[in-house]
């Protein structure tokens, strides 16, 4: 099934796109996360995939606007820092201390950290519950 931009706005009512009057928008950022979510990798959960990064992609523009980078400038965002350590047992990770980076209108981070949303954390999360390579048992 297709991703379209009612769905958007169906399942993230409260979100920053708009509304459906901005289904040229959305449809836009939808084709872009298309792009990037690979169905040969997430299978049943690509529309879940492509949902969450589209979502993502509208919060990183709407931050930027909201920073006054909307108009070709640049905003800074603050982001998770590096991970500090890592179990495999009931999975666990920790962060060390937060930066701030620097990005261009075009959402490109002017340092190595990418901009994070609770949107591109959900999208993160569900990206590493897919298994890429075989299990060997």
């Amino acid at each position: 099934m297709a991703v379209l931009p009612a769905d958007i706005v169906a399942h993230f009512p409260n979100g920053p796109h708009g509304g459906i009057g901005q289904a040229t928008y959305i449809q836009l950022k939808i084709d872009e996360a298309t792009a990037q979510v690979n169905p040969a990798i997430w299978g049943a959960g690509t529309d879940n995939g492509i949902r969450y990064l589209t979502m993502h992609l509208i919060a990183l523009e709407a931050m930027s606007a909201s920073l006054g980078g909307g108009g070709g400038g640049s905003s800074s965002v603050v982001t998770a820092g590096p991970v500090t350590s890592e179990k495999v047992g009931d999975v666990a990770r920790s962060y060390g201390g937060g930066t701030t980076s620097t990005s261009s209108s075009s959402g490109a981070p002017g340092g190595s950290v990418t901009p994070t949303t609770s949107y591109g954390e959900e999208y993160f999360r569900l990206r590493g519950l897919l298994s890429t390579s075989p299990i060997i048992v």
